[in-house]
């Protein structure tokens, strides 16, 4: 009886001391996995959801820099919480919080899955060293305002089709972006998307018909920025009051590969396809290294490790495969 009631008050310790334990962090992350930081967030029928956050809700967001997710991260589709007595919960990752990565400076490549749906607000803001995000699949739907902002050494970021929204100074202060493709997809797009980009020399576009924009969306940086839109539309764009203000508007030779992305990861090329394209893949010295017809979808290709130069249509990409 004595027993049973010392386990009895044990147990109720351990629950009261979870409950503190939980209430105090109430507004910050939930638990921790591989150096980055997730909360709970709802259920979908019985699958449990989660999203990335900073390690704190509020401003500066880490507590120390030695607390911030460095190097080349890989957010997995689904993460596991460790529980009492070894238990681990799934959780499937669907969104990046707003300020996830906030100033993680140390921070090189991001590789997000296709269950995430947003990127939220501010959510890689001054990650200044970072120098490309990867996104699977074809789930993203938002990028939020300012997540990119002010990451100066971001060289490339994928733009799946399927995005429909992308905020304001998305990519504002992002002074090595040198390409930004947008997919059919986009409905909306913020203000002041591409301040101060100043080595951005191509946007292309996919929309047969140009869509709508503000009219501070390209911060005044038509005149030297080329825009590629689908063979024949030249005249709609330079007809649009705000589209028309590039000096330069070039038709895309072949837009049938829009939306086409192309990245490295597991040791092996990997491409998403929306319609049959051909594939050229040259070694870092310009040697052929293969040449491959394939259909609309998902492809892996693995190839030995090293530096690679992958065309599809006009779409150029430096991958390094390792």
């Amino acid at each position: 009886m004595i027993r049973t009631k010392r386990i009895s008050i044990w147990i109720i310790a351990l629950v009261g001391l979870m409950t503190v334990t939980s209430a105090a962090k109430a507004d910050d992350y939930d638990f921790k996995s591989k150096g980055v930081y997730y909360k709970k967030n709802g259920t979908s029928g019985i699958i449990s959801l989660a999203k990335v956050v900073p390690e704190k809700a509020n401003y500066p967001y880490y507590t120390a820099d030695a607390n911030k997710p460095t190097g080349d991260i890989s957010i997995p589709r689904t993460v596991t919480e460790r529980v009492i007595l070894g238990l681990e919960i799934p959780y499937i990752v669907t969104e990046i919080g707003d300020y996830a990565f906030y100033g993680c400076k140390g921070l090189k490549s991001v590789t997000i899955p296709s269950s995430v749906h947003t990127i939220g607000n501010e959510a890689f803001r001054e990650c200044s060293w970072m120098t490309s995000v990867h996104v699977s699949g074809n789930g993203l739907r938002v990028i939020g305002d300012a997540a990119f902002a002010g990451c100066d050494h971001l060289e490339s970021v994928d733009i799946p089709h399927g995005v429909t929204k992308i905020g304001r100074a998305a990519f504002d202060l992002c002074g090595n972006l040198q390409v930004l493709d947008i997919p059919a997809s986009v409905t909306s797009m913020g203000d002041n998307l591409i301040e101060e980009c100043d080595k951005l020399k191509t946007i292309k576009v996919y929309w047969k018909t140009p869509i709508d924009v503000p009219a501070n969306a390209f911060s005044g940086s038509q005149d030297r920025i080329t825009l590629k839109v689908p063979k024949g539309t030249e005249a709609a764009y330079r007809a649009h009051a705000i589209w028309g203000k590039f000096k330069v508007i070039e038709p895309t030779s072949n837009e049938a590969v829009e939306a086409s992305r192309i990245y490295a990861a597991d040791g092996a090329l990997r491409l998403t396809l929306l319609s049959p394209a051909t594939v050229y893949i040259y070694g870092i010295s310009g040697a052929m290294v293969k040449t491959l017809a394939l259909p609309a979808g998902d492809h892996v290709l693995p190839l030995p490790s090293g530096v690679y130069v992958v065309r599809v249509g006009e779409h150029v990409t430096k991958v390094m495969v390792k």
